[in-house]
């Protein structure tokens, strides 16, 4: 982002595997649990005077998190799913399954 001379520039990467176990509780509902275990890239830059804020800082670390999920399938190609924690891409993901 920029305006008039004033801006920043945000990375923010998740690079790790996940791990997932999945349990069948009704017909064409798969649901599973899963572990990630990966390696958290953060790095900011400010341009313009921002009165004192550092202009180049990263927050790099080790990332552990867990999350449950649930993908239904309309037909055996085709489903949409839900995923609940921190397991990649935010704390609540939504989707659509596609089996080729």
């Amino acid at each position: 982002y920029d305006y008039s001379g004033y801006g920043w520039k945000l990375t923010n990467m998740l690079i790790g595997p996940r791990g997932t176990f999945h349990y069948p509780l009704v017909d064409k509902l798969d649901t599973y649990a899963g572990l990630l275990l990966g390696y958290h890239v953060v790095s900011w830059k400010y341009t313009g005077n921002w009165g004192g804020i550092d202009q180049n800082s990263t927050g790099n670390s080790v990332y552990f998190s867990g999350f449950i999920g649930a993908r239904y399938y309309f037909s055996k190609n085709f489903g949409v799913y839900i995923e609940l924690g921190s397991g990649s891409l935010g704390l609540a993901n939504l989707g659509v399954s596609l089996k080729f």
